[in-house]
């Protein structure tokens, strides 16, 4: 009785499984390129079902798993790989065809296409200008 109670129902599938969603930072940027890899996990030592995709321009992915490949009350698991750092988030699979789950650094990403790092790039641009002309100027007198 307790074994039973312990173990999730299982409903079998008859439809495919779409897992899609956004992949951002913790500032709600998108990261594009990220690697996702979408794992199916029912318990056993190695995953059901494995299917990857990087994120567009927006920061979605989207994979597409075939109905022998899921069923209702398994795990679903999102591997984020951006830049050498890795998010993972996990939901239960649900009767619905389309699962969104989005994957959410917990901390702000830098990339240059930020303010910050804009800045940072004309700052060193303009250092490095100036030390070009100030030594071009000395070796002119």
């Amino acid at each position: 009785m307790v074994l039973l109670a312990a173990t999730r129902p299982v409903i079998a599938a008859d439809d495919e499984k779409w897992v899609r969603g956004y992949v951002k930072d913790s500032a709600g940027r998108v990261l594009i390129g990220a690697t996702v890899t979408v794992n199916i996990l029912d318990g056993a030592p190695s995953p059901r079902a494995t299917l990857v995709d990087t994120t567009d321009d927006s920061g979605w992915y989207h994979v597409e798993f075939n109905p022998g490949d899921w069923d209702v009350g398994n795990t679903i698991q999102v591997i984020s790989s951006y830049e050498g750092d890795q998010r993972t988030v996990e939901q239960s699979a649900t009767l619905n065809i389309i699962q969104q789950i989005d994957v959410t650094y917990p901390y702000e990403i830098s990339q240059f296409g930020s303010w910050m790092g804009f800045a940072l790039a004309g700052a060193l641009v303009a250092v490095v200008g100036s030390f070009f002309i100030a030594s071009r100027k000395r070796c002119q007198s």
